[in-house]
């Protein structure tokens, strides 16, 4: 069970970050990836896991482990749905990311309980925000694709830290 929580919180960040990586545009530094580089990190105590964010001024690469492991493992990616950008400053990113199909971020039991319920496509709402120089306050909303019926939400802080030690 822990093993499906930690895929599903790993692909939630992954579908995050990889969405704010690919709109980075080189031509402009100061947005939300280049304000934010470094290493930042949150724990999800109720399902046990840590997951956390390698940032550069044009891309993320995101981890993720058991809070009882001592190293990260890299995440994969999501690779359908369109991402519509909303806000993209040097302190916000906002977007959706449109038509994902549920088994990418979804598995297990999970999964099927969506699929018997006919969901095979999510909506998936994002916001990141800068919360002063050390933390990002985060926002994840998951929707039935092209409704506003709320599947999941998930929000937190990723606080900057020195180093991921990655396995």
């Amino acid at each position: 069970m822990k093993k499906h929580k930690l895929l599903f919180t790993f692909a939630i960040f992954v579908v995050l970050l990889t969405a704010c990586s690919k709109d980075q545009d080189s031509t402009q530094p100061e947005l939300f990836l280049a304000n934010h580089v470094g290493a930042w990190e949150t724990t999800f105590v109720d399902t046990g896991v840590n997951v956390a964010a390698e940032i550069t001024a044009s891309t993320a690469k995101i981890y993720s482990k058991l809070i009882s492991e001592g190293c990260y493992n890299r995440s994969g990616s999501i690779s359908s749905g369109s991402v519509v950008v909303d806000t993209h400053t040097s302190t916000e990113y906002t977007a959706v990311t449109e038509n994902v199909i549920a088994s990418e971020i979804f598995s297990g039991t999970d999964l099927e309980l969506l699929q018997n319920n006919g969901i095979n496509y999510i909506d998936i709402e994002y916001s990141y925000q800068s919360a002063g120089e050390n933390y990002i306050a985060f926002a994840e909303y998951f929707y039935v694709a092209g409704t506003n019926d709320i599947i999941l939400s998930v929000s937190g802080t990723f606080g900057k830290v020195n180093t991921i030690v990655k396995c």
